[in-house]
């Protein structure tokens, strides 16, 4: 979960960044292709217990809703930036509340397992 959660972060700073540039031909293929990647390691992942299939299925949500609003950012011929650029900042919002959730809740987790998250520097 790390990793898709680091890799969702990334990917709506460059949606968000793409939106605010207005370029009409962007590639977000690469884009599309992370999420889908995430989304593929998230589900193959083993199941630990009911609490942390709550945030993987938290985090599932976010990477679809990113998905989607990509998908018709690349089907779209005309542009609706703003639209867009809303349902993205909805997106960033539920993010970072996931974020700030997920962020409290692990520490405690990987005590109860026998783990504990090193310091960051």
């Amino acid at each position: 979960m790390k990793t898709a959660n680091g890799s969702l972060d990334e990917t709506v700073k460059a949606t968000s960044a793409l939106l605010k540039s207005r370029k009409q031909a962007a590639d977000v293929r690469p884009l599309i292709d992370s999420v889908n990647k995430q989304i593929d390691q998230i589900n193959s992942a083993p199941r630990v217990d009911a609490q942390s299939d709550q945030y993987r299925k938290r985090l599932l949500e976010l990477l679809a809703a990113q998905k989607r609003i990509l998908d018709e950012f690349e089907k779209e011929s005309a542009k609706d930036w703003k639209a867009h650029a809303g349902e993205e900042e909805d997106l960033s919002r539920r993010y970072g509340d996931f974020v700030t959730d997920y962020d409290k809740w692990l520490p405690g987790f990987l005590k109860e397992h026998g783990y504990e998250l090193g310091q960051s520097k």
